[in-house]
């Protein structure tokens, strides 16, 4: 219960901080480039984020089975605290982009490290792993839709926005560190092998039945 809860106060704070400026890089960046050019800086952003989610899981999720589940947790939050402080420092469209590159990579590994830790944390407990799952999930959504309606009573300077984010993602990573157990104890952890993090060892699973294709 105190895991769940911890991860609840860090999901939120950590959501909170990228949806305060989830709608900020779009406008800046068609200012900067024009609406033709912008637009495809942007959807190119989004299609690499994506791609390089699906590429580093299974290298993440063999990471979180070797070194643990917290220190993949504590990653995915400072890797968007430290783009977006950038743009809060150094304002510039190059930062701009490359926190819009990082913030959704960065969300998909939280996801992927905080289930891990409720997973460890509720074994044998399914029922109490699915409330605790969406309650956190009710917080993510909630402090997303609340972040983004804030944004629109922030200045619209990307300084002060990024530097709003930034303090929210310090607070998340504080709650981390000091708030989440590390849930997979060293005896439960399992070796690195380069061939279980291969992105295409998915591709496995069609070979189980047709159930499983049709999923």
């Amino acid at each position: 219960a105190s895991a769940a809860r911890a991860l609840q106060a860090t999901a939120g704070a950590f959501v909170l901080g990228l949806a305060l400026v989830a709608l900020t890089p779009t406008s800046h960046i068609i200012d900067a480039h024009g609406a033709e050019h912008g637009m495809r800086l942007l959807t190119a952003l989004s299609t690499a984020s994506a791609a390089a989610e699906i590429g580093l899981s299974p290298l993440v999720g063999s990471l979180a089975d070797a070194i643990g589940r917290k220190k993949i947790l504590l990653g995915a939050v400072l890797s968007a605290l430290l783009t977006n402080g950038a743009v809060a420092i150094a304002p510039s469209v190059g930062l701009l982009a490359m926190a819009k590159f990082v913030s959704p990579l960065a969300v998909g590994l939280y996801f992927l490290a905080s289930g891990a830790t409720l997973a460890d944390c509720l074994q044998g407990q399914p029922a109490q792993l699915a409330a605790a799952s969406g309650v956190l999930f009710a917080v993510i959504s909630g402090g997303f839709g609340f972040g983004v309606g804030l944004s629109g009573f922030l200045p619209p300077g990307l300084r002060a926005r990024y530097a709003l984010s930034t303090c929210c993602l310090a607070a998340s990573l504080c709650c981390a560190v000091v708030l989440v157990p590390e849930s997979l104890p060293a005896s439960s952890r399992i070796a690195f092998r380069p061939r279980s993090a291969n992105p295409l060892s998915c591709v496995r699973l069609f070979r189980s039945g047709r159930r499983m294709r049709v999923l």
